[in-house]
């Protein structure tokens, strides 16, 4: 782990969860990702907010259509993948907005989101 990346780590989870989006972000080549409640809320995002606010609200949106068998699955709409994750009894949606969508790349997003929630508890 790099001494930069290691300066910029949080105890709270949504400060977080922007920090690890922020290296997420610079790595993959993304414009915006974000992370919603069931009503579309921004939890944490990187990017510009108001393109965020939209992402979440659409990643709600559209996620609350994926019948349940799918929803492990990303759903891509052109350059806009969204995903819900749940974490402790919440249903939570992930979008991601603005580079060639990879499904190694999405993984490591929610994977990141699933790690800072079952590592920091409430």
């Amino acid at each position: 782990m790099s001494a930069e990346r290691r300066k910029n780590r949080s105890h709270e989870k949504y400060r977080a969860i922007d920090l690890q989006f922020e290296a997420l972000r610079n790595q993959g080549g993304f414009q915006h990702i974000a992370l919603a409640d069931s009503d579309g809320m921004l939890l944490g995002a990187s990017g510009d907010q108001r393109a965020c606010e939209e992402l979440g609200f659409r990643a709600a949106s559209k996620c609350q259509e994926i019948p349940e068998a799918a929803l492990s699955k990303w759903r891509v709409d052109g350059d806009v993948a969204v995903r819900p994750i749940d974490r402790q009894g919440s249903r939570l949606y992930l979008g991601v907005a603005g580079a060639k969508i990879e499904a190694d790349r999405m993984r490591a997003i929610a994977e990141s989101v699933e790690r800072i929630f079952d590592g920091h508890g409430h």
